[in-house]
């Protein structure tokens, strides 16, 4: 009869073993983050200054984000590409829902409408200015935001209507300042700019 194989050696099967233990587990796979989560964490520190400035809760930004979002996926652009992209597409929205809320065009040349657009709402008083900014950039109702800063609904839209009212009117005059500027430029001794402000001498009668 032949033989019975012999045992293996168990010091070899030991270190098999070991072996086998001590080889690393793969990392979990992260869960995959939606479009608006990597554009958010792009512009974390303007969504945050912006929050600051004018009174925004992270939800309040849903709307931009989105739309920031969709823009990226669009043109297929890189989030650390678009650093001011946040800022832009937050001024266009507030602008279109001041334009729906007064009924009137709200524009600026150039690169004029964030700066006017921040003087406009640092011309508001904090209460006014964080039930305005609010309102006018996310998708919440009026009530929410009201109960949100501690205000009645009534109250709230009385600031609305004055926070709208003179964003609207800064614009006008910036526009107003604008075409009296270029009328100086083509029709010399009308009147001159100096520093950027629009002198204008009215002619005697």
């Amino acid at each position: 009869m032949p033989d019975a194989p012999a045992d293996a050696d168990p010091q070899e099967s030991a270190g098999s073993e070991a072996g086998a233990e001590s080889q690393p587990e793969p990392p979990p796979t992260p869960p995959q983050k939606t479009m608006a989560e990597i554009v958010a964490e792009a512009f974390g520190d303007a969504a945050l200054r912006l929050m600051a400035e004018w009174g925004l809760e992270a939800a309040d930004l849903t709307p931009v984000v989105e739309r920031a979002a969709g823009y990226l996926v669009a043109h297929r652009r890189r989030p650390k590409e678009l650093g001011v992209f946040l800022e832009r597409a937050l001024v266009a929205r507030l602008l279109h829902r001041v334009a729906e809320e007064s009924d009137s065009r709200v524009e600026a040349e150039g690169g004029r409408a964030p700066r006017l657009l921040s003087y406009a709402l640092h011309q508001l008083k904090p209460e006014v200015r964080f039930v305005t900014a609010p309102f006018l950039v996310s998708d919440r109702p009026l009530a929410e935001i009201a109960a949100r800063a501690g205000v009645t609904e009534e109250v709230a839209q009385t600031y609305v209507q004055r926070g709208v009212g003179l964003i609207r009117q800064i614009f006008v005059d910036d526009a107003a300042a604008k075409a009296a500027q270029e009328a100086a430029r083509v029709e010399p001794g009308r009147g001159g700019s100096k520093g950027g402000v629009v002198l204008q001498f009215r002619r005697r009668v």
